[in-house]
């Protein structure tokens, strides 16, 4: 086990607020009603969510927020407990089914990233379409390959500023993608990366884009 010397500066609070407008115009694309249908059982589309920056149809302004503070704390933990902070969780039918972090350090594995404890954390099913993964960070190749394989058709990432991921791979593949641009997760990332790039650079193989 690698120890990690804290910085004795605490970690921000999570500050991030949502809010609706009253646009009324639908854009082209819409790919997330149906991610609010499914969680809430409805939405208005005389109202959009703006997230991050990107808009949203939906009446409940707190489900994303929730969900994505569910993961950051998963990377909090992990990030606590020496690791990379990274956290992911699983929803279905507006609750959380599973809930993971990276356990790279904690395990020694190399592919027991973020998405992928979640997704083994959820267990056996026959079907995954009608789940949404919530992660912190821009699936990397593997994770966003294993979201494909099993047929998740609904991913939320807090931020892609640290990593880019494969968010347009995903979304070239049919997967809906909500990109919340999260002030807090994308904090909690820059602080382990500017403390431990070592341990950063081995977990995406000295390679930016994966």
């Amino acid at each position: 086990m690698i120890a990690l010397k804290r910085s004795a500066e605490p970690v921000p609070a999570r500050t991030n607020t949502y809010e609706l407008c009253d646009c009324k115009t639908k854009p082209a694309i819409d790919d997330c009603s149906e991610l609010f249908f499914a969680a809430s059982g409805s939405y208005d589309k005389t109202h959009q969510l703006k997230l991050g920056g990107e808009r949203m149809f939906g009446e409940p302004k707190e489900i994303h927020r929730d969900f994505i503070r569910a993961a950051y704390q998963q990377a909090l933990k992990s990030y606590n407990e020496g690791g990379l902070p990274i956290g992911a969780v699983m929803v279905e039918h507006g609750a959380i089914i599973a809930a993971g972090h990276n356990r790279r350090v904690q395990e020694r594995d190399p592919t027991a990233h973020g998405e992928m404890d979640c997704i083994r954390k959820a267990g056996r099913r026959s079907r995954y379409d009608g789940v949404t993964l919530y992660t912190t960070l821009s699936p990397c190749m593997m994770c966003s390959g294993t979201v494909l394989q099993f047929g998740i058709r609904q991913v939320v990432v807090g931020e892609d500023k640290n990593f880019p991921g494969n968010i347009d791979f995903l979304r070239a593949h049919g997967v809906g993608i909500v990109l919340l641009d999260d002030p807090d997760c994308i904090s909690l990332m820059q602080r382990f990366i500017s403390e431990r790039p070592k341990l950063w650079d081995e977990d995406i193989a000295g390679r930016t884009h994966v």
